[in-house]
C-alpha cells in the first residue's frame, strides 16, 4: 500500500464509492501515520471492530450490566501471526489471547515481559471474576467500571502493567464519523 493508492485500496476493500473513500482518507490522512498500511489498519479496525463494539455496548448496557474493554498493548507478542516490524507496533485482534490462555501449540513463544505478566494476571482474575460473580472487579485487583450512559460510557484500556479507564473511546475511534456512514 502506498500514499498514491490509499484511496483506491479503501474503496476496493471496504466496497465504497470513490467519493466515500476520499472522505475516509480525509478522516484518516496518511500523513498522520507511520505508514499508509497503518492508516488503513486503523480505519479498518475502527469501522469493523471498535465502533460496532461500542454500539453493541450501548445497546447491551440498557438491559444488562456491561463491562467494556480495549486491549491496548502494542507490544503484545504475536503467537500465531508475527508482529508488525519496527517502527510499527499495534495491538491487533486476538493479541490478548496469550494474556488469558496458555497457548503451548503456538509457533511463537516469546515470553511476556514483567509488566505484561502483571497485566495478564489482572486479566485472568477479572475474567474469572466475571464468570463467577458477573462483575470483573469483584474478585480481581482491576477496578472495572460498568459501561453505560449514566457514568460516561467508560471503557477499560488494558495496558501493561496497570489498566486505565477512559471516557473518550468514541472520539478516539472516530465513531461519529462511522455512524454517519452511507
Amino acid at each position: 500500500m502506498t500514499a498514491q493508492n490509499y484511496q483506491s485500496v479503501i474503496s476496493a476493500v471496504l466496497g465504497v464509492s470513490a467519493a466515500r473513500a476520499a472522505a475516509i482518507a480525509a478522516e484518516y490522512p496518511v500523513s498522520s501515520y507511520v505508514l499508509p498500511a497503518v492508516a488503513f489498519s486503523t480505519l479498518d479496525a475502527d469501522a469493523s471492530w471498535a465502533c460496532p463494539a461500542l454500539q453493541m455496548n450501548q445497546w447491551l448496557s440498557k438491559r444488562v450490566p456491561t463491562f467494556a474493554y480495549e486491549f491496548d498493548d502494542d507490544n503484545a507478542p504475536g503467537r500465531y501471526v508475527p508482529n508488525f516490524p519496527p517502527p510499527v507496533a499495534a495491538a491487533t485482534h486476538l493479541s490478548e489471547l496469550p494474556y488469558l490462555f496458555d497457548l503451548n501449540d503456538a509457533p511463537n513463544q516469546t515470553p511476556l515481559s514483567a509488566a505484561q505478566q502483571t497485566l495478564a494476571t489482572s486479566m485472568r482474575a477479572a475474567w474469572a471474576s466475571f464468570a463467577s460473580e458477573g462483575d470483573p472487579s469483584e474478585e480481581s485487583n482491576v477496578r472495572w467500571p460498568s459501561f453505560g450512559a449514566e457514568n460516561g460510557a467508560k471503557v477499560l484500556s488494558l495496558v501493561p502493567a496497570r489498566p486505565v479507564v477512559f471516557s473518550d473511546f468514541a472520539s478516539r475511534h472516530h465513531c461519529a464519523f462511522w455512524a454517519g456512514a452511507q
